[in-house]
């Protein structure tokens, strides 16, 4: 029994001691030296995360034991933050201490992406430390289908998308290293906007709560080709005319056609046209940005023209006899009113009779040649003369010769009075002419003129203006003539005394032409010879202090006067000599007229000055990114009031290949560069381009 109370009595003391060391009270067993111990806390210095425990009995030789708490930082999971907790050292006296978390004065479980404060708490002794919650990057992924050009283009989507957040598409066609200044926001495209070709397309999901602005893609995807339709191109089947004929296509707005003649030649805008009669191909390309080229081929077919219906003109035509030969002259051939031109437009039938001395019908007839066909014939005649003869045709006989016989005699009458000479006379009767008739006169030379010419040799032209060149021959058939123009030294077509000159740009171009005799074989080189030069009629301009009129006009105009308005007269002052306007104010539009020494009228808008707008730049904090990391820049801009916009550009050189930026934001991989320059613009008008800005990530 005595036993069973000491195994009691020695359990109680144990459990008295563990009692003792969790209420902060050490006990002793009875009879023993010690004391109680009187724990004070407090935050260790320099250590807001530490409460400390002491015993104040001054005997008492117990070392000091710790409470640290510790919190790590972590990732947002959507789930109640776990990663604090408190680290004991020493005979801590209460381990059992609760953790508790702020963010600012509010007590709070952490879920969200945010800052906060782990805390514990012994006795007035409360020790803190900080933790974050980090946003992460979205799981979502871009969408993009492909489309072809010309129809509906598809739109981008994503899905995955946490916590509604906004988002913005870009688009590039290189794909890899993307940031919006080498990228376009995907913003009003239409099904045209985007020409064939790969592209790339990218999602910006902006900050939200708990997700950071996240970069998706790139995501390929392609603009096909179209096909292209309202493609009409007819044969041509007509009749010679004299006129030139060539097909006439009709092709979709916005598309462009190109010929040639023949399958090896090359394309050109120059259309082809025929004249003579016969078969040609006219082989075509039509091209449209977007679409698939579409080659084919024409015909033109030219059928000659009908000779029957000609109208023969001869010389001296119906005639009275005269005893000699009459011979006649085919003077005038017509055709739809069209003089034609013997052994080129047409042939007289070798059965023809041109030449005849008796009394009668006579027939003519040509035969169609080169362009012309069919034959058509005319007679003419030669009729007994009605006038009697002016007297008796020899002396009256002596004595009459008698009784007429009754009727024709059964023998022919006596012989000829003078038989005929037995042998030729040994000479002819008449002498030839010591020397012969005279050479038939030489063919006049050409007389050749051109018009228009300027006094100096010079014609001045309004750019996208028709002049009409001709050249004018004298003292010779045209009908036997050929033509053949020159630009700058080029065969250009056109086989006429008249060549129509349209300038598409301005400057100075040599115009000639060649002409050929068919019948005497002469050429006359460079017969005639312009020189053209084109101008803008209409120039519009903005002349910030001085401006030089010859930058605008060639280096070969000169002035002999600029006529300013009277509105503009106090704005603006002119040099003639020096051929320049200097602006000594702002003023509204103001049409000048430039007067050219040979009396053509330019005329050129002067127009308000705009300032220089100035740039600043912000520089922004480095972010990760999906391959890296990215710098922020934003900009802000001075000297622009009034403007309608402001207009970006940006270039990997500080000189040359600017492109025009989606937005007035910028990120750049760390490590690289850009250069970055704005224009204001003012309606129509910009302003000069600001100081380029060279930023680096």
């Amino acid at each position: 029994m005595k036993i069973k109370k000491r195994k009691m009595l020695s359990l109680v003391l144990v459990l008295a001691l563990v009692f003792a060391n969790f209420s902060g009270m050490e006990v002793r067993a009875e009879g023993t030296e010690g004391h109680t111990h009187n724990w004070k806390y407090s935050i260790k210095k320099n250590k807001a995360d530490t409460i400390v425990a002491s015993c104040e009995t001054a005997t008492c030789e117990t070392a000091t034991s710790e409470a640290k708490i510790v919190a790590e930082d972590a990732n947002y999971t959507g789930k109640k933050y776990i990663g604090a907790k408190v680290n004991y050292f020493g005979e801590f006296p209460d381990r059992r201490l609760q953790i508790t978390y702020y963010q600012g004065d509010r007590e709070i479980t952490p879920i969200n992406a945010g800052e906060y404060e782990a805390k514990i708490c012994k006795e007035g002794a409360t020790a803190t430390t900080k933790f974050k919650i980090n946003k992460i990057e979205q799981n979502a992924s871009v969408i993009m289908e492909n489309y072809t050009f010309g129809e509906t283009p598809s739109n981008p989507t994503v899905s995955g998308v946490k916590e509604d957040a906004s988002v913005t598409y870009y688009y590039n066609m290189k794909g890899g290293d993307w940031s919006p200044i080498n990228a376009f926001e995907w913003k009003n495209i239409d099904k045209e906007t985007l020409k064939p070709g790969t592209y790339y397309m990218y999602a910006v999901l902006n900050e939200t709560q708990n997700y950071e602005e996240t970069i998706l893609g790139p995501v390929p995807f392609n603009v096909s080709k179209n096909n292209m339709s309202d493609i009409e191109v007819a044969d041509i089947n007509t009749t010679y005319d004299g006129e030139e004929h060539t097909i006439t296509p009709s092709i979709p707005d916005g598309a462009s056609i190109s010929y040639k003649r023949n399958e090896k030649d090359e394309f050109s805008t120059d259309v082809p046209k025929f004249k003579d009669a016969g078969d040609y191909t006219i082989y075509y390309i039509v091209k449209k940005s977007g679409y698939i080229p579409v080659n084919g081929s024409a015909k033109v077919h030219i059928e000659k023209a009908n000779i029957e219906s000609a109208t023969i003109e001869l010389t001296p035509g119906d005639i009275e006899e005269t005893g000699e030969e009459i011979t006649q002259s085919i003077t005038k051939v017509i055709v739809n009113e069209k003089k034609l031109t013997k052994d080129e437009d047409y042939r007289i039938d070798e059965k023809s009779v041109l030449s005849a001395t008796e009394c009668g019908e006579y027939t003519i007839t040509i035969e169609g040649n080169g362009n012309y066909k069919g034959k058509k014939s005319i007679t003419w005649k030669i009729t007994k003369n009605s006038m009697p003869s002016p007297g008796p045709s020899g002396k009256p006989s002596p004595e009459p010769s008698g009784e007429p016989t009754p009727g024709p005699s059964d023998e022919p009458t006596t012989p000829p009075t003078t038989p005929p000479t037995e042998q030729p006379t040994a000479s002819p009767s008449v002498t030839p002419t010591l020397a012969p008739t005279p050479a038939p006169t030489a063919a006049p030379d050409m007389k050749i003129s051109q018009s228009p010419v300027d006094a100096e040799g010079e014609y001045f032209v309004p750019v996208g203006k028709e002049v009409e060149l001709q050249i004018t021959v004298e003292n010779a058939d045209k009908a036997n003539l050929e033509y053949q123009w020159y630009c700058d030294g080029k065969k250009v077509d056109g086989n006429s005394d008249k060549f129509t000159v349209k300038l598409k740009k301005k400057g100075t171009v040599i115009y000639t032409c060649d002409i050929y005799n068919k019948v005497t074989k002469e050429t006359k080189k460079e017969a005639g010879s312009w020189k053209v030069t084109g101008y803008n009629e209409k120039v519009s301009i903005t002349i910030k202090k001085t401006k030089k009129i010859k930058d605008i006009l060639g280096k070969n105009v000169s002035l002999s006067e600029i006529k300013v308005p009277k509105s503009a007269k106090k704005a603006l002052t002119v040099n003639v000599k020096k051929g320049t306007i200097k602006m000594k104010k702002y003023c509204k539009n103001a049409k000048v007229t430039l007067v050219t020494k040979d009396g053509q009228s330019i005329s050129i808008t002067v127009t308000t000055a705009y300032p220089k707008p100035v740039l600043k730049v912000k520089k922004g904090a480095l972010k990760t990114y999906i391959e890296g990391k990215y710098r922020t820049f934003t900009f802000k801009v001075f000297n622009v009031k009034g403007a309608d916009k402001v207009v970006f550009e940006y270039s990997k050189k500080a000189k040359k290949g600017y492109k025009v930026s989606p937005n007035k934001k910028f990120l750049i991989k760390q490590g690289s560069s850009c250069f970055v320059r704005i224009y204001a613009k003012y309606g129509k008008q910009k302003s000069p381009y600001s100081e380029v800005v060279k930023i680096k990530g």
